[in-house]
């Protein structure tokens, strides 16, 4: 069997593909939910309404594997349809010979029209997938060069930084520098973080600027929105 036949004849390809699709209206309920969720939060409690987003992309996931896992018990019998029924096992059900044979046909009438286009929608998908990863795998290589080259700031905006920390309870160390080719300060890194501060911010802000734009990250690494954002990130590739 050539790779193309192969493709659209493998059993797990199907499961993949009709996961995904029932991912649509999985993904509707989830995101309701979530959305039920927020609403209780208090718009400020940064941390729990965290919490919720990650659970449900989470729960989105799960979701497609153990249907994916579900579809793929069904593919097998239906993999053996152009074989010789002699050969099929003996648990095998012969389609239409259940009592549940009349309510499922319509929907094997819609599956059948999808069946066919189905691997190829999942190509489509995977190469959306590898082009999302390469993005996200791009973007980290990028923000550990621009930490290499960064520089320190002045012993000055350091010490005010550590006063600001610690009056927030922040426990994890971070550098605090700044970089080219940004415009805003952004914090980045998860085992070592890190503030960057554009290059020319701290010549041309007040004192009191650069304490609140400097809380302000810091509040981020406080509520770890930088490893909550590589999770959903890789998540929703």
């Amino acid at each position: 069997m050539s790779g193309p036949d192969w493709f659209a004849t493998n059993p797990l390809v199907h499961a993949i593909g009709l996961g995904l699709l029932h991912g649509l209206w999985q993904g509707v309920v989830v995101a309701g939910l979530a959305a039920i969720a927020l609403r209780a939060i208090h718009p400020k409690a940064a941390g729990p309404r965290h919490a919720v987003l990650l659970g449900a992309l989470i729960l989105q996931l799960a979701l497609l594997a153990l249907t994916v896992a579900a579809v793929y018990r069904r593919e097998i019998p239906e993999s053996l349809l152009a074989a010789d029924p002699a050969t099929w096992p003996a648990a095998v059900p012969i389609p239409g010979d259940t009592p549940a044979g009349d309510l499922v046909r319509p929907l094997s009438d819609v599956l059948a029209v999808i069946r066919p286009v189905l691997p190829w929608l999942l190509a489509v998908w995977a190469t959306g997938v590898a082009l999302s990863a390469a993005r996200l795998l791009g973007g980290v290589v990028s923000a550990a060069r621009m930490r290499e080259s960064a520089a320190r700031v002045s012993p000055d905006l350091e010490r005010r930084a550590r006063e600001l920390a610690m009056r927030l309870a922040l426990g994890r160390p971070f550098l605090i520098l700044t970089a080219d080719g940004i415009e805003t300060p952004v914090a980045i890194g998860w085992r070592r973080p890190a503030i960057l501060l554009p290059r020319l911010l701290p010549a041309r802000e007040t004192a009191a600027g650069l304490d609140s734009l400097v809380l302000h990250e810091l509040a981020h690494l406080k509520h770890r929105d930088d490893g909550v954002a590589i999770v959903q990130s890789a998540l929703t590739c």
